[in-house]
């Protein structure tokens, strides 16, 4: 009887519906820009979507999104054909952010590049990308992180003047040869201007860039003002594919 009895209640454990696991997003449409067709093929990795979506029971939300992104959504959702996520169910865990919709989709792309897993790295591994690609004269490149992930971990340290010393000093140590020197620099010099953040120049000889570093779900910039060469026009991921 106590057999049964245990048998019994874990059985009606696993019909218990789980709120973490329910598909509470659907896709509405995915369709390509009208004013794009005339640039880009629908399959173009560069052409411009609108991906339409919701939290079921809530109102729509719309993103703009290249198809080379809303590829991996698809794969995620087992779709051949942006046509065929119409009303495709969709969950992406919890969120407490404002965007919680971009962030459902930001998960569901991930899950798609990474084979239907994805654990978000830690914000120790965040930074030491961060300086190895600037030791490289490169822009760090997140775009295979999520970007709540980005956003709160560099939010962590944006205030921390400790941290962004120690960013300068391994930036110059793991440099070849010990060349390359992040130092502030002048708002003024920048052509974009972030409305809240860290101005830097990155240096190697005649080699320049200008480095923001924002409180944002991006949060390097930059921008060439020096003789260039082809490794330093190139975004890093430090050992991870976009």
């Amino acid at each position: 009887m106590l057999k049964f009895s245990i048998l019994f209640i874990a059985l009606l454990f696993l019909l218990i519906p789980t709120k973490s696991l329910a598909a509470d997003w659907e896709i509405v449409s995915a369709e390509q820009n009208p004013f794009d067709e005339i640039t880009h093929s629908s399959t173009d990795d560069e052409a411009d979507y609108i991906l339409v979506f919701r939290k079921k029971g809530g109102s729509k939300m719309q993103v703009p999104i290249k198809y080379k992104n809303l590829r991996p959504v698809m794969t995620s959702l087992n779709a051949s054909s942006p046509e065929e996520l119409k009303l495709k169910p969709f969950t992406a865990g919890k969120s407490n952010s404002v965007d919680e919709g971009l962030d459902a989709i930001d998960i569901l792309r991930l899950k798609g590049l990474h084979n239907g897993e994805y654990t978000p790295p830690k914000a120790e591994e965040l930074y030491k990308r961060a300086a190895a690609a600037l030791s490289e004269m490169k822009c760090p490149d997140f775009s295979d992180v999520d970007r709540k992930t980005v956003h709160e971990a560099f939010a962590k340290v944006f205030d921390n003047k400790d941290w962004l010393d120690k960013l300068k000093r391994d930036v110059h140590l793991q440099s070849n040869n010990k060349k390359v020197k992040l130092e502030p620099a002048m708002s003024s010099e920048f052509k974009l201007k972030p409305g809240r953040g860290e101005f830097m120049k990155l240096q190697n000889g005649t080699i320049k860039r200008n480095v923001s570093f924002t409180d944002s779900e991006k949060p390097f910039d930059c921008e060439e003002i020096g003789p260039q060469t082809q490794d330093a026009q190139t975004p890093a991921q430090s050992g991870h594919a976009e």
